[in-house]
């Protein structure tokens, strides 16, 4: 474990769920990669080096359709293992179902999915 550090405290405006998706790269290059939600509607990822922690770059993975959600998670598809599921809980119990194909190409074309509807899922994904 290393000391704790301060990550930048700009750019953080509007951001609504926020969780751990991978690590990708090695050595000095290692960078955390996080997914999540901003208020705007915007789906979007922050990347993190390791190496220099308080230098944030991010990406617009789908500029709309993401606003309602308060919680957001990620995982893993065996049969797609490129890939990666994305569910959205809203706090009113609504779900919706995306699949990102390409996990690490930093772009949001090729996401697919949308509503499940209302199920009563008030819960944290």
């Amino acid at each position: 474990m290393s000391a704790p550090v301060q990550l930048a405290a700009t750019s953080w405006d509007g951001v609504k769920t926020f969780t751990f998706e991978r690590t990708e790269g090695t050595g000095a290059a290692a960078a955390d990669v996080l997914v999540g939600t901003k208020s705007n509607g915007e789906l979007k990822e922050w990347r993190g080096n390791r190496a220099t922690p308080t230098s944030i770059t991010s990406t617009v993975l789908k500029t709309t359709g993401f606003s309602t959600f308060g919680s957001l998670s990620t995982g893993y598809c065996q049969n797609h293992p490129t890939g990666r599921p994305l569910l959205g809980i809203t706090p009113a119990g609504a779900a919706s179902a995306y699949f990102d194909a390409t996990a690490t190409d930093r772009s949001g074309a090729d996401i697919t999915g949308g509503t499940l509807g209302s199920l009563g899922w008030t819960g944290r994904a």
